[in-house]
């Protein structure tokens, strides 16, 4: 009997482990297919990489941090999404960005960008820090945070006369003949690969953290550490397996724009929705968590943005930097 559970258990951990391995490498394929859409759609709508990722990518990318800000909010649960979001933006700014700054070696700022975009963007993201402290997030802040994402977007929409500047080289490369039927042929061939290859990150990324924690329960892991090291990665894993595709194939514009729009998306428009849905009261020691992250958030905007728009690189020191103020994070919200 007991042999027999045990022959069980170990059958089911090799499968955990390989589905862990098939995701692993669907999860790489995936990404790199999302590169390469975004790139053609970037280059046919004659945009900078930076703004293709920012309005595009990061939506796709922040899809799972969407739909469970809405199923907790209907569920009564907004705080869990309220956590979930600020959680997400100080992996997003602190691990992925350093992770990929480490292990490409460098990440550069180009033209631009820094100076008329990343500030303004990632300074948006501390506008819910704003709203929430008198202890609430009301309808009408969940109507402010919305109002202030789509004002971001319009003045990066309409300042596009700033980005098309930096590439006045794929101007000059592109075809000057009319876009034909064949070109918006072109066009659709690649959003459909842009939407296929962004499922199979999102699916790949899903059952990657699933077979993980089942591999670390197996291994008699204790859950704290599950949810601290597999779940908190696995919930960034989309964003880091494209900001490690873009930094390895020379295009940080991509990893950039990806990482400082997803921080957008999740305090303005999400959690503006989730507002609107079922407004955010923090009380208690949830007070005391919502300090901790939010002084961690802070910290992890100026840090980023004194890198990106000083030295206009993050090498491998400062992506080490980076991953450091994640782990004080982490430790701070064991030990406080």
């Amino acid at each position: 009997m007991l042999n027999g559970f045990i022959e069980i258990k170990i059958n089911m951990l090799t499968w955990n482990i390989i589905l862990f391995l098939i995701s692993l490498y669907i999860l790489v394929k995936a990404s790199q297919s999302v590169v390469k859409y975004i790139l053609a759609i970037a280059d046919f709508l004659n945009i900078s990489d930076y703004v293709a990722a920012l309005l595009i990518m990061s939506l796709a990318t922040t899809l799972p941090e969407f739909v469970v800000g809405i199923n907790s909010a209907i569920g009564g649960f907004s705080n869990l999404s309220l956590g979930n979001l600020f959680g997400a933006n100080i992996a997003n700014i602190s691990l992925v960005l350093g992770l990929s700054a480490f292990l490409s070696g460098n990440i550069k700022t180009v033209g631009r960008a820094p100076k008329y975009h990343i500030w303004p963007a990632l300074l948006t993201s501390i506008s819910p820090i704003i709203l929430l402290l008198d202890g609430s997030l009301t309808r009408n802040d969940g109507l402010i945070l919305i109002s202030i994402f789509f004002i971001y977007c319009f003045f990066l929409i309409f300042g596009r006369s700033f980005i098309k500047k930096e590439h006045d080289i794929l101007s000059k490369i592109r075809s000057s003949k009319e876009k034909t039927t064949h070109h918006y042929l072109f066009l659709n061939k690649n959003i459909g690969g842009f939407i296929i290859s962004v499922f199979l990150l999102l699916l790949s990324a899903y059952v990657l953290t699933l077979n993980a924690s089942s591999i670390a329960l197996s291994l008699n892991i204790s859950e704290i550490l599950i949810g601290i090291f597999v779940i908190a990665i696995g919930t960034t894993l989309p964003e880091l397996s494209i900001s490690l595709r873009s930094a390895f194939s020379k295009h940080p514009g991509l990893s950039i724009g990806n990482l400082v729009g997803a921080s957008v998306f999740n305090s303005t428009l999400i959690l503006g929705v989730v507002a609107l849905i079922n407004p955010i009261a923090i009380i208690g020691n949830d007070f005391k968590s919502f300090i901790i992250a939010s002084i961690f958030m802070v910290l992890c905007i100026i840090v980023a943005n004194i890198f990106l728009t000083t030295g206009r690189k993050i090498g491998r020191f400062e992506g080490l930097m980076l991953m450091f103020i994640y782990v004080l994070f982490i430790f701070s919200n064991i030990i406080l």
